[in-house]
């Protein structure tokens, strides 16, 4: 396998590699990680500073080739109010701060 705690790229390799390789989750920053279990694409992260009434596009970590089960945020930290998750698609989705503060916010992903 080409490292060690991290899934094959895109080529799969041998399926010694790819038996090895499930479920191992590669770490693509300090903040973003995705994890393969059978097919199963779990993937997460953290959005940092997204503005009060703000819109951004988050990029899945690893686009997904047939259907998103479902997409989880949460503010780290303060209030929880006034937020929401519109425009899913296979490779991303809006999160909108509709709070009056700016927040950093964990999210989380799974699909197909």
């Amino acid at each position: 396998m080409a490292g060690h705690n991290s899934i094959l790229p895109n080529d799969y390799g041998t399926p010694a590699e790819v038996k090895d390789a499930i479920g191992v989750t590669k770490f693509l920053s300090d903040t973003n990680w995705v994890q393969i279990i059978g097919g199963l694409v779990i993937q997460g992260g953290i959005k940092s500073a997204v503005g009060a009434g703000v819109t951004v596009t988050i990029s899945l970590n690893a686009a997904v080739e047939k259907q998103i089960l479902g997409i989880f945020c949460q503010p780290k930290s303060g209030n929880t109010d006034g937020w929401f998750i519109q425009a899913i698609t296979l490779s991303s989705f809006d999160l909108v701060n509709g709070a009056t503060g700016v927040r950093d916010f964990y999210w989380w992903a799974i699909g197909v």
